[in-house]
């Protein structure tokens, strides 16, 4: 290879490297400032926690009711002066308390029932996945149904707890006679999309898309055949209607003007705009509205009559003397490559800033909550670091030739393949853990070791390639 190819080929390197740097460590800003890249998502014991309590409705119900009886049979005790009529209110009162509790157990047998408690338990948790949650926490108190949701303090908690705050209920009525149509049992999955409506090229809609399983599908070509508008012999015309209801609100009061053959109905939100922070507005909207549906109605209706926060014991100070730490070492360590190996070193430090530019990056795009336990995997990376480019620099020297590097590089990675194994494996496990602390662990040393390997191979294997003496 020329020199002067040689190092236009370096230089350019370098340059992809400096710009890949420059978005992972400082971001890419738009015009209103705002940061295009996304935010880390820090776990809870560094952000800090809210819990909320949400509380069976006719559980709710059943308390006030007995405590209205109670209150009500107190009452009655202090309008009578005589012993007498002490003792039999008292008997009385005793009375109307059995009666109430037995009314509460045969309401508990009827819905208020560990199965609907767990199945309740189970769609908030898809929820939650579906919003893009990874550090909650979620507890049932299988005797009352309470559910006690914990989540990370960041800026996803109004959503959350919005789309926890719906039942989920879908009907699609007669608009007459009151007839349930369509419910949640007949949707398959929510969508939510947005596109230009028929005759406009600058405004866009926000829509959702409803899709039905197969027994829903038939169903809608039926009713989209029978709700119609109706001509008779006279030319009068009569319009049959639906009625589509959201939580019991009426969404849509419509007919058809054609049969539904595809299993799917479209309903627009908002108005067309050709702001985009406006139709943004509509699809936040939309989506929340598909996280509900598409993950089936709660059994039992529940209330937030409860929030607190829960504050870190954690503090800045102490999460920037755990980064400065880290940054140390790193530099330290990268340091150490450049004086020992020189211009090799020089290469090999570009890929190594690189492998933790392209991890960091991964970490915001993948949303893996950071929690302080996660330092150890940030060691432990650091380390590998280390091992990988030193095995690999140890092997070449400055007169060694291009193809004898690549010879180097397959050497160095098979020599390491059970390493690279054994630490896949405890990061996959640990990935699989529900606990935080542990989850974050493996997913910072999953993709750790899979932006090393990348950055190792695709730009340090390049640069010292290009930079060895072409075997003549």
């Amino acid at each position: 290879m020329k020199k002067g190819s040689k190092t236009l080929k370096i230089l350019l390197i370098a340059l992809i490297i400096i710009l890949i740097s420059i978005i992972s460590f400082i971001g890419i800003y738009n015009k209103g400032n705002n940061n295009l890249i996304p935010e880390y998502l820090l776990g809870r014991n560094i952000q800090g926690s809210i819990v909320i309590k949400y509380t069976p409705s006719e559980l709710e119900s059943n308390k006030e009711e007995s405590n209205q009886e109670s209150e009500n049979s107190e009452e009655v005790e202090n309008t009578e002066n005589t012993e007498e009529s002490k003792e039999e209110n008292v008997e009385e009162s005793s009375n109307i308390k059995e009666e109430t509790t037995e009314d509460i157990a045969e309401d508990t047998n009827s819905s208020l029932t560990e199965e609907n408690f767990i199945k309740s338990k189970k769609i908030i948790q898809k929820r939650l996945d579906d919003l893009g949650l990874n550090d909650y926490e979620i507890r049932l108190n299988n005797t009352t149904g309470e559910i006690y949701v914990i989540m990370s303090d960041d800026d996803k908690i109004d959503s959350a707890i919005e789309v926890l705050s719906y039942e989920g209920k879908f009907e699609i009525r007669d608009a007459e006679t009151d007839e349930v149509l369509l419910n949640n049992d007949d949707i398959s999955d929510v969508k939510v999309g947005y596109g230009s409506p028929s005759g406009s090229s600058s405004d866009l809609s926000a829509y959702i898309t409803i899709n039905f399983n197969k027994q829903g599908a038939n169903k809608l070509l039926d009713i989209s055949n029978q709700y119609v508008v109706i001509t008779d012999e006279e030319g009068n015309t009569t319009e049959k209607k639906v009625s589509l209801k959201i939580e019991d609100q009426e969404i849509v009061n419509t007919y058809f003007s054609e049969p539904l053959t595809g299993g799917k109905l479209q309903l627009s939100l908002g108005s067309s705009t050709s702001d985009t922070s406006e139709l943004k507005k509509y699809l936040d909207q939309g989506s929340r509205v598909a996280v509900v549906l598409s993950n089936g109605k709660l059994p039992l209706k529940y209330t937030s009559n409860e929030q607190e926060y829960v504050k870190s014991d954690i503090t800045l100070d102490n999460i920037m003397l755990v980064i400065y730490i880290l940054m140390d070492l790193a530099t330290l360590d990268i340091l150490y490559i450049i004086v020992k190996y020189k211009k090799n070193g020089v290469l090999s430090a570009m890929a190594y800033i690189a492998s933790i530019a392209i991890v960091l990056l991964v970490v915001r795009y993948t949303n893996t909550p950071i929690a302080i336990e996660s330092t150890v995997s940030l060691l432990l990376l650091i380390l590998f670091n280390h091992y990988i480019y030193t095995k690999i620099l140890n092997k070449i020297k400055k007169d060694t030739k291009s193809e004898e590097v690549k010879a180097v590089f397959k050497e160095v990675y098979k020599s390491c393949i059970d390493l690279l194994i054994v630490l896949l494996i405890i990061s996959v496990v640990f990935v699989y853990v529900e606990l935080t602390a542990i989850n974050s662990m493996g997913m910072l040393l999953f993709w750790g070791i899979i932006g090393t390997i990348i950055s190792n191979y695709v730009f340090g294997r390049t640069l010292l390639i290009a930079n060895a003496q072409k075997e003549v």
